[in-house]
């Protein structure tokens, strides 16, 4: 039930809105926290609490990221495919590595948990899935970091 995550980030949003009543508010910040604590509790049961902490290294390698991506949509060069440095000028790269090496860990400690003591989340499904290799589901392990 994905709806449980996404209640209990909304619960946090309104609290933080509510505690900042009497001051002007960056809603663009606060809904992108809100967003990644979504996505993290949705995908992974990662609570990275980005609303009421501010900041946890996933929360902060996914706004790097998301700052990167959206710096190089409306970039008029490619400088990201600028041969070996080109990913890590803006951050993004360096972002994306350490993300990476975050959700091997993930799927490395969510296959070593018996049936039972699985998460009901999008990575346990997803690797349900791929149990069977031959399914038309099954993701390499590359693909599945990459979504």
């Amino acid at each position: 039930d994905y709806m449980s995550s996404v209640k209990i980030v909304t619960h946090r949003l309104m609290d933080k809105l509510d505690s900042l009543k009497a001051s002007p508010i960056a809603i663009n910040e606060l809904l992108l926290c809100a967003t990644l604590d979504i996505i993290a509790l949705v995908a992974c049961t990662a609570d990275i609490d980005s609303l009421r902490q501010g900041e946890s290294n996933m929360g902060n390698d996914l706004k790097q990221l998301f700052k990167a991506l959206s710096i190089r949509t409306i970039s008029p060069v490619a400088y990201w495919k600028i041969p070996l440095i080109g990913n890590y000028l803006d951050g993004g790269g360096s972002a994306a590595d350490r993300l990476v090496k975050t959700y091997r860990k993930l799927i490395r400690e969510n296959e070593e948990l018996s049936e039972s003591e699985k998460p009901n989340n999008f990575l346990t499904k997803v690797l349900s899935l791929n149990k069977d290799k031959n399914s038309e589901y099954a993701m390499a392990e590359d693909r599945l970091i990459g979504n």
